[in-house]
């Protein structure tokens, strides 16, 4: 058992690490890319093992719907700090607990990732600057960076991103 807690955390601390150095990365406008081949599914089932515990500790259910499973070509790292800027943003928008789905497909030559939460949505007043740095909505600890972090990282890929939402 301890075995297995050490090996999550030491997976957490290079998670965090590389979000450090993402962050720089972002504000030195590096471009490089590690591609690599990796199977959709292995990626979201080793993501989800890392996201569980703080997502179960927000009473937050990740739902893993893949519809594509087989293989893209993608920096490892800095997809997963996609994920887990859109995790964190997930979680923040259900305060009381909700549900985080993560969804694969392919459309032609195309392979698409969505991510939805049942959460609050998005504020109007920043919805025409989301992608922005340094845009954050009542966020004591946030730094406005995470999804301009995600946009740079997308578009890296040659992919796009963007969003729907509503508010009640």
């Amino acid at each position: 058992e301890r075995k297995d807690y050490s090996q999550v955390v030491r997976e957490q601390v290079r998670h965090v690490d590389a979000m450090m150095r993402e962050v720089l990365a972002f504000a030195r406008g590096e471009r490089k890319l590690f591609l690599q081949k990796v199977f959709v599914a292995n990626f979201f089932d080793k993501a989800a093992e890392n996201l569980q515990k703080e997502l179960q500790e927000n009473k937050i259910e990740l739902v893993l719907d893949l519809q594509y499973r087989g293989d893209v070509r993608m920096d490892i790292d800095k997809m997963h700090r996609v994920l887990f800027n859109l995790a964190r943003n997930a979680m923040e928008a259900m305060p009381d607990g909700g549900t985080f789905t993560i969804q694969s497909n392919q459309e032609n030559d195309t392979v698409q990732f969505r991510f939805s939460d049942t959460g609050q949505g998005i504020p109007a007043d920043i919805q025409d600057r989301l992608f922005e740095t340094f845009v954050t909505s009542g966020k004591k600890d946030g730094t406005g960076l995470g999804l301009a972090i995600v946009k740079k990282v997308i578009e890296q890929h040659q992919g796009t991103v963007n969003f729907e939402t509503t508010q009640d």
